[in-house]
């Protein structure tokens, strides 16, 4: 099931202070992944809430499907 279509824009807002991001999806997203809200390099940590969830295993751009494929879980 694809929840997000590429080319779609996506909002989201932040908790803390109230204030939006906007990117626009660079694939499909199915429902329950996740999109990149930055860039970022290979072999760097990706943050979830503020808390390391992993390592990029290839750079990222604003609006990537970021999975397994891309990203090293920080679990072991």
């Amino acid at each position: 099931l694809v929840y997000i279509r590429q080319g779609e824009k996506v909002i989201g807002i932040y908790m803390d202070d109230h204030s939006d991001v906007v990117v626009t999806a660079k694939a499909d997203i199915p429902l329950g992944h996740k999109i990149s809200l930055v860039n970022l390099e290979k072999d760097e940590p990706v943050l979830k809430y503020g808390v390391q969830i992993g390592i990029t295993t290839e750079k990222w751009e604003m609006g990537d499907y970021v999975h397994t494929h891309n990203i090293k879980t920080a679990r072991w």
